[in-house]
């Protein structure tokens, strides 16, 4: 990771800090204050380090209802965007809790919008727009960085509407039932090491080779494929050899309480490895920090370079895009 704090929530509202605090005790959590500056002075006030969101939003769709989450992909005024490359694994976490939650675009915006403004905003993609989350993506540096905001008022029920008070409580019960998923992101933070292994597998990609000894031994295999005999047999070999493993069929399938104490990932399979499932594993892991992928040909039982990935955390990092 790059930076020197600790993993923080950051929470605008005392409301939402309420909501998050109360339900994962051991978790940090600070109120950062409503709106664009105070969010700026409070991400200039500490060090460098992991940041995750969590907040209400308005939603730009009405396909999206109150009480529903959206995990930010990437957070955009419009001229400044920063990438969250983890999405993925905390939308696939908070729904396996059975929580309704969509991965998407979020806009900040220096005032609450309404009318035309809500309606342009909606025309950029964007799912959910607040106030304060670009600002505070600046706290993380160039360090992982997320977002999960709790759906308050939409398009058809603004937020000056007899229901928002409703709406407003379903927003925080989301956000209370989404916090042992934050907890589990700050969890899983760290470098990594993955190692892709399998029939016809190689570097390719954007990998390129650096000098290091050979790798240890995996403290984690990842089987891509279905329930199928050949898939199951390797997730059965790597238990039978004390290592942890689990079939994945995509990277969002990875549960983040897995990574927890983790530093080196085998993704191996049956057939080939799709490639594009090696960059996307890539992607959301260094999310949650530096990684290191280092090419296996054959299964792994012979040798193979080391490689960084850096050209994947150079697409993926949350630095601001201009």
């Amino acid at each position: 990771m790059t930076g020197t704090g600790p993993p923080v929530v950051a929470t605008p509202l005392r409301t939402e800090y309420a909501a998050v605090r109360s339900s994962v005790p051991g978790l940090r959590v600070e109120r950062t204050g409503r709106g664009p500056g105070r969010s700026a002075g409070w991400a200039a006030g500490r060090a460098a380090g992991p940041v995750l969101v969590a907040g209400v939003a308005g939603a730009l769709t009405d396909e999206l209802r109150p009480g529903d989450l959206v995990v930010a992909g990437e957070v955009t005024d419009g001229t400044t965007t920063v990438r969250c490359p983890a999405a993925p694994l905390l939308a696939g976490a908070l729904a396996r809790r059975g929580l309704t939650a969509v991965l998407g675009r979020l806009a900040t915006w220096p005032t609450v919008v309404s009318g035309i403004t809500r309606d342009r905003l909606a025309g950029t993609g964007a799912l959910a727009v607040d106030t304060e989350t670009l600002p505070l993506a600046a706290a993380a540096g160039k360090g992982p960085f997320a977002a999960v905001r709790a759906v308050v008022d939409t398009p058809h029920d603004p937020l000056l509407h007899p229901a928002t008070i409703g709406h407003g409580l379903r927003a925080l019960r989301s956000l209370r039932a989404a916090a042992p998923v934050l907890a589990e992101w700050a969890a899983a933070l760290g470098p990594r090491e993955l190692t892709p292994a399998g029939p016809g597998c190689c570097s390719g990609g954007a990998t390129r080779p650096v000098q290091g000894a050979p790798a240890a031994g995996p403290d984690l295999v990842l089987v891509a494929g279905s329930a199928d005999a050949p898939a199951v047999r390797l997730v059965e070999d790597a238990e039978r050899a004390g290592c942890p493993a689990h079939l994945i069929q995509d990277a969002g399938a990875v549960d983040l309480r897995w990574l927890a104490g983790t530093t080196r990932i085998r993704l191996t399979a049956a057939i080939p490895l799709p490639p594009h499932l090696v960059e996307d594993l890539v992607t959301c892991l260094s999310g949650l920090g530096p990684v290191t992928v280092r090419a296996g040909h054959g299964g792994g039982e012979h040798g193979g370079g080391e490689h960084e990935a850096d050209a994947y955390l150079d697409d993926s990092s949350a630095v601001p895009r201009r």
